[in-house]
């Protein structure tokens, strides 16, 4: 390759596991639950650099996180949801939803 050697490049199992839960997540919410303002709002970051996803108190995706995720989830820090796969595969889901719902939207 050009001489130029590089190292393999791992890939972390349980993180690639997070990642599609937070996916699958992301997307079930957009679709049953998210207002259309609040999944404008989660999508964005998939455009974005970002390190915390930070959600208002009323916010629905917190709410409806608690039961899906059970006991481990203690609800969102106050400085927002660390950038993780999980979190990160959440905000991907949403903007999925948000972006086909987009694309049909948009005049032919």
């Amino acid at each position: 390759m050009d001489g130029v050697e590089r190292a393999p490049h791992v890939v972390d199992a349980d993180a690639l596991e997070d990642y599609g839960i937070g996916y699958d997540l992301g997307a079930r919410w957009a679709a049953e639950r998210a207002s259309a303002d609040e999944l404008k709002a989660v999508a964005a970051y998939a455009h974005v650099s970002w390190f915390r996803l930070h959600l208002r108190v009323e916010h629905s995706l917190s709410s409806w996180l608690a039961p899906e995720l059970g006991h481990g989830w203690a609800g969102p820090d106050p400085r927002g949801l660390r950038r993780e796969p999980l979190v990160e595969g959440l905000v991907a889901g949403a903007a999925s939803v948000h972006d086909a719902r987009s694309s049909r939207a948009r005049p032919r």
